[in-house]
């Protein structure tokens, strides 16, 4: 499992340049209403909808960890790389490339209650082991290398460090 979400392993990562010509597949641009942070990803799976699945996770994480918790860009991402083989996409020239905002905030906004209520137990039932998984062995205690169980002033904490 990967522990450092700098950058993700080298077969998951594309060079835009390598997208263009012919039908390139979709691009992703994952971003935040009150963030300058970005990160671009290409997923060809037409198996689900992208903004669904990554509200998926955090409403996950939220109900496993804390429900104030917030996942970093390379936790949504390693999520899609494992469940719908997702990849990096880097050295995006934003003005020349056409790409799909999924906007964290306003996606997990807009699927507060009936979108919630309706389909969290259908992605349980189809990514709840693979997303559980991914947040007991990605999100580490922020004093050792157990899994972090809470937040406390911003750092993710064990349960021996409350």
């Amino acid at each position: 499992m990967i522990r450092n979400f700098k950058e993700l392993p080298q077969r998951n990562v594309i060079d835009q340049s390598t997208l263009i010509g012919g039908n390139p597949p979709s691009i992703y641009r994952l971003c935040h209403y009150y963030s300058s942070d970005e990160l671009f990803f290409h997923c060809s799976s037409q198996e689900v909808d992208v903004a669904d699945l990554c509200t998926y996770i955090q409403f996950k994480a939220e109900a496993e960890i804390e429900i104030e918790f917030e996942l970093g860009f390379q936790h949504v991402l390693e999520f899609l790389v494992i469940s719908l083989g997702a990849s990096q996409v880097i050295n995006v020239v934003k003005n020349n490339t056409e790409y799909i905002d999924v906007d964290l905030y306003n996606e997990r906004d807009m699927r507060c209650g009936e979108w919630f209520n309706t389909n969290q137990s259908y992605f349980d039932s189809v990514y709840g082991n693979c997303a559980e998984l991914l947040l007991k062995n990605t999100i580490k205690c922020s004093q050792c290398d157990l899994s972090a169980i809470r937040v406390v002033d911003d750092k993710p904490l064990c349960d021996g460090h409350k």
